[in-house]
């Protein structure tokens, strides 16, 4: 079998793709953090929030390079239909459920995980931002692992 070489394009980053890459680095330092099981209960509310808001800003920041480069162009993956058809399900699901305000309140935390998906999918470009989010994630669980031992 012969391995292939993959090639990422060479765009140029705008400031809202650095923005991006930032909220996804800070999501990926903060949510370990925040979730900590001995973190104080009393924070529950501010923990799935976190998560939360952070891609909100990511989906936000994708929004303002969407109008800045005047072209929606997402990049077609086979995982693609798939998630889409989990967001259509959820959004679904608010005209299925026996009490639609409930619905409505819990689909953020559904839609957090496929929503960053596109962000990820759609905005990291480089070889050097795929390299900064692993050293980011590489970093974060170096530091956990070391707590946990001590």
């Amino acid at each position: 079998m012969e391995q292939k070489e993959i090639n990422i394009p060479n765009q140029p980053g705008s400031i809202w793709t650095k923005a991006i890459e930032a909220s996804i680095i800070t999501l990926i330092v903060l949510v370990p953090i925040v979730f900590y099981p001995r973190c104080i209960d009393v924070f529950n509310p501010a923990k799935g929030l976190t998560a939360e808001y952070l891609v909100i800003i990511g989906l936000m920041f994708w929004g303002f390079n969407i109008l800045k480069k005047e072209e929606l162009k997402i990049v077609l993956n086979p995982l693609n239909l798939p998630i889409l058809s989990f967001i259509i399900i959820c959004l679904l699901s608010l005209t299925w459920s026996d009490s639609p305000f409930i619905t409505l309140k819990e689909l953020p935390l559904f839609l957090a995980g496929p929503l960053l998906y596109f962000i990820i999918a759609n905005n990291i470009y480089n070889e050097w931002q795929i390299n900064r989010i692993i050293g980011a994630v590489l970093i974060i669980g170096t530091l956990f692992g070391i707590y946990g031992i001590l």
